[in-house]
């Protein structure tokens, strides 16, 4: 689990002050992968949904947090189907990730005092061609923990959800 083009080492060398030059390198190195992500994002666009493809492309999850988190598998079927939800808030309000069909599902969290601070505040994340059929998706969180999921082409939603008031 290692974002391809938001690694940890580019992220930390935008964020931290490591010298005039190194921070410099880190900012050129971080616009040119953003550039070649958009472009890997762009050629999978037909393979996702539009609503989410649109949502990725253009506004994204960043400093948003992850309120909960839901599992949940269907025991009928022939073949088991995870299927994972992500709730998540932030200054665009409050949204509804969800992912059928999940073949692939990973969480790492960082046992390191200074960052240990579990799955807060959403920083970036990838959602990049596996196979044919298959994309994976991947966020690092600010303590650089990380979720990792693969899915079938077309089998991510996005959805906005209204809080109720009573």
């Amino acid at each position: 689990m290692v974002l391809k083009y938001f690694t940890e080492e580019i992220w930390s060398g935008i964020n931290f002050d490591f010298g005039k030059e190194k921070t410099e390198h880190y900012h050129e190195v971080w616009a040119d992968n953003t550039n070649k992500y958009f472009e890997v994002l762009s050629s999978i666009s037909g393979r996702l949904n539009v609503k989410a493809y649109k949502y990725f492309s253009e506004v994204g999850f960043h400093d948003s947090h992850l309120e909960k988190m839901e599992l949940l598998c269907n025991k009928g079927s022939k073949k088991p189907a995870l299927q994972v939800k992500l709730f998540l808030a932030g200054a665009k309000g409050r949204f509804e990730i969800h992912f059928k069909s999940v073949s692939k599902f990973e969480v790492k969290s960082v046992e390191n005092d200074e960052y240990n601070r579990g799955l807060d505040r959403w920083g970036y994340e990838e959602i990049l061609p596996v196979d044919e059929k298959t994309l994976s998706f991947e966020v690092v969180f600010a303590s650089f923990a990380t979720i990792l999921l693969h899915f079938p082409n077309k089998a991510l939603k996005i959805q906005k959800i209204n809080d109720e008031k009573d």
